[in-house]
């Protein structure tokens, strides 16, 4: 569980820096590898369970960060969306 966690904890990193920098990027070279960890070809993340993947990660942090705030959870699913539609068009 602690290997799943930390995994869940770069991956996250790595889309809020991604989707803040430039093609080419360090973190953007990184989504490709974690693309191809979750398409069809290895663990078969299908591109529906993402939505829900988001919802309970949002509910998750309102849960638990006393200064939460629409504005946190719009920016959460903002940053999150741009890591989902990037797995799934390489589903």
């Amino acid at each position: 569980m602690r290997r799943q966690a930390r995994a869940l904890e770069d991956s996250l990193y790595v889309v809020a820096v991604a989707v803040q920098g430039e093609e080419g990027s360090l973190a953007r070279s990184e989504l490709p590898r974690i693309a191809e960890r979750h398409s069809r070809r290895d663990r078969d993340v299908r591109p529906e369970l993402y939505d829900l993947w988001v919802r309970c990660l949002v509910e998750t942090a309102r849960e638990h960060d006393p200064q939460w705030s629409e504005d946190v959870a719009a920016a959460w699913r903002e940053t999150l969306a741009f890591g989902v539609e990037y797995m799934r068009r390489r589903y």
